[in-house]
């Protein structure tokens, strides 16, 4: 994984949802069952949001896929490094698709994160893991627990949860 191509992504703000690439990660994200899939088929997915992100810059929807394809394939250093991108981006880039505005689009992304990266770390607590990593890790979650929270009003919480 390239650290740096990943942090300096620009946002996208327009809807990527014409594009094919998009459509063809999210049929296949969503109709995947993670376990049973080989390491090929999460570097065919990856190969397709690097490509989205080449093209029309980084959106919240396919950095959220993004983060579980990044664990599946780097383990703890690129799920922290794909989650920082991701929660980064969601707390600070407003215009970033889908935008603040769209408030019920962002919801849905940052439920998708909570139910299917969360999880996703179970997996991977035996792999090795690095302080750094770790202290990413964490501080993306920090910064999604307080969206989390002004989000929904103070009755979410999952993500604090976890971090405790």
């Amino acid at each position: 994984m390239n650290k740096n191509f990943i942090l300096d992504l620009t946002v996208n703000t327009t809807n990527p949802i014409n594009n094919k690439e998009f459509l063809w990660v999210s049929y296949n994200i969503n109709n995947s069952t993670a376990k049973k899939y080989e390491k090929s088929y999460w570097m065919t997915l990856e190969k397709k949001c690097l490509s989205l992100f080449g093209i029309n810059g980084y959106d919240l929807q396919t950095g959220a896929w993004f983060c579980l394809i990044s664990a599946h394939l780097y383990s703890w250093e690129g799920l922290a490094v794909a989650s920082w991108k991701f929660a980064d981006t969601f707390v600070k880039q407003k215009q970033c698709w889908p935008p603040l505005t769209a408030s019920q689009m962002r919801t849905n992304t940052l439920i998708w994160y909570i139910k299917n990266v969360i999880p996703a770390m179970q997996m991977l607590s035996d792999d090795p893991k690095t302080d750094s990593s770790l202290r990413l890790l964490e501080d993306s979650l920090a910064l999604l627990t307080k969206f989390e929270n002004n989000l929904f009003s103070g009755g979410g919480g999952f993500l604090r949860c976890y971090l405790n």
